[in-house]
């Protein structure tokens, strides 16, 4: 069992956390918005933050994976903060990349680092009040348990630690480890929530807006038969997490890292996902990547909650849209099994496909789940 008070990061992350939830001022009728997932070290994607408008008076919830390089994470939430109000932030796998400028020996003093980048700049990456909003980052890594679908048996798949860059990019302490089943990273990123939430008041507020990187869900993810890729089930999410939000239940939980449009309600909370993803995602599959709202397609940031109104705003993404017709199955064949071959989509999947407009022919292979393949 791993001793989690014997990480020298100790001393350093007990005063770090404040004991009381913060507010933060806004203007009457500000708004919330959320993104997941721009990587910014892509030139198109940070020319594409440049191009938002400015809006002063609102919030932005920035759900992980901006860059591995810290000058670029420096320069996207400089940026950010020109824009928005106020700025919250969760790190993703990505953000914990080791990188050879950042001078950091493992991914627990990347993550430090991290938090030391935003206390200067002033992004939040604790519980705050927003007016009578209550938003509470959740930090989180996924741990392969979360997986409870059968597996896709296969001799052209290989396990997720021979394929994916997290198991190659960032570098553990002693005692933290993906491998073999453990649990132990996810765990160590838990634990750092209970002294964040801790002081959370416990009378309800207007509302509460929870946001994290990972999957809270299993529902949240596509069945493994419609991923290019399906051993990346046991590195998308976390139980412990999702017991965490149960707990929590907010109103709206935002998440990312799948790079899949979604939005859906599961147990009273909303679920949506508000990726950017990588610039060829958005040319080749942008029917699974962005949200729709009245069937039109939402490009992120997307405005997650107005006031004074309190409104959550309705969409509609690709997969989630899908699940609210068809059950999952696991008793169906993968779809790529046969990849010298066009895969046929089944007939509930054709007809979503047709109704998300004639520019999509079928199913794509999901790039925002093949890390190994960027």
């Amino acid at each position: 069992m791993f001793d989690f008070d014997k990480l020298e990061q100790r001393e350093q992350r007990d005063s770090a956390i404040p004991v009381e939830v913060s507010s933060v001022e806004v203007e009457e009728g500000f708004g919330i918005y959320a993104v997941s997932d721009v990587h910014t070290d892509k030139r198109e994607n940070m020319d594409l933050l440049r191009t938002w408008p400015a809006r002063p008076r609102d919030v932005l919830l920035l759900a992980g994976d901006v860059s591995n390089d810290l000058s670029v994470v420096r320069t996207t939430l400089e940026l950010l903060l020109e824009r928005f109000g106020h700025v919250f932030f969760c790190p993703g796998n990505h953000d914990l990349w080791l990188h050879p400028k950042d001078g950091c020996k493992d991914s627990v003093e990347k993550f430090w680092k991290l938090e030391g980048l935003c206390q200067e700049l002033g992004v939040k990456t604790q519980p705050s009040y927003v007016g009578k909003v209550l938003i509470v980052p959740l930090l989180s890594w996924y741990h392969s348990s979360f997986d409870k679908e059968p597996d896709i048996q296969d001799d052209t798949l290989v396990p997720v630690e021979k394929m994916m860059s997290d198991f190659m990019l960032c570098k553990w302490p002693p005692g933290l480890t993906p491998l073999a089943g453990s649990d132990s990273i996810a765990t160590f990123f838990d634990q750092l929530n209970d002294q964040r939430t801790a002081a959370v008041n416990q009378e309800r507020p207007a509302a509460v807006i929870s946001f994290s990187h990972f999957l809270p869900r299993a529902e949240l993810l596509p069945e493994k038969r419609f991923l290019y890729f399906p051993p990346i089930a046991k590195a998308v999410g976390s139980l412990l997490l999702g017991e965490r939000v149960k707990r929590l239940s907010p109103d709206l939980h935002v998440f990312g890292h799948t790079h899949y449009g979604w939005s859906t309600s599961l147990d009273g909370t909303r679920f949506l996902q508000a990726c950017l993803a990588y610039p060829r995602e958005r040319s080749d599959r942008p029917f699974s990547v962005f949200c729709k709202r009245d069937g039109l397609k939402q490009c992120p940031p997307l405005l997650v909650y107005g006031h004074p109104t309190g409104e959550f705003p309705s969409y509609d993404g690709f997969w989630s849209g899908y699940y609210q017709e068809q059950p999952k199955r696991h008793d169906l064949p993968w779809l790529y099994q046969r990849r010298d071959q066009a895969p046929i989509p089944p007939r509930g999947l054709r007809r979503g496909l047709r109704k998300h407009g004639p520019e999509v022919e079928g199913p794509e292979r999901p790039e925002g789940l093949t890390i190994p393949y960027r």
